[in-house]
């Protein structure tokens, strides 16, 4: 498995190591990538990824996993995160159909407010 974040992609960067006799030797920098978990209020459950810091932050800014999921290109998902994002796609679709199955009222129109004004002769 590669150290690489679900959310940014970011992966490590080289580079040089230089002492203090200026001596370079090629280095690895490696991101600060986490095993973490959110909760998905659709899905009722916690969806299990790992990212950076910054990646985080990103969820936190669009509303949670389920925003971030619904908003992102499935083309640019993790191969991790994309049948997550099947799977909520699936779930928020049976929600609206729920939510639209029942019955609406409308309220009561005054008739008064809606005369149509003829122009007089």
């Amino acid at each position: 498995m590669t150290r690489k974040c679900a959310i940014t992609h970011k992966t490590f960067q080289t580079g040089n190591k230089v002492s203090h006799a200026h001596n370079k030797v090629r280095k690895r920098f490696l991101s600060n990538i986490q095993k973490t978990s959110r909760y998905s209020e659709i899905l009722e459950q916690r969806i299990r990824f790992r990212a950076t810091p910054k990646g985080l932050k990103t969820i936190e800014r669009y509303g949670g996993i389920d925003a971030w999921l619904m908003r992102t290109k499935f083309s640019r998902l993790d191969d991790s995160l994309r049948p997550w994002k099947i799977r909520i796609q699936k779930r928020h679709g049976q929600k609206g159909n729920i939510s639209t199955s029942q019955p609406q009222t409308e309220p009561p129109t005054d008739t008064e407010d809606h005369v149509s004004q003829t122009p007089s002769p």
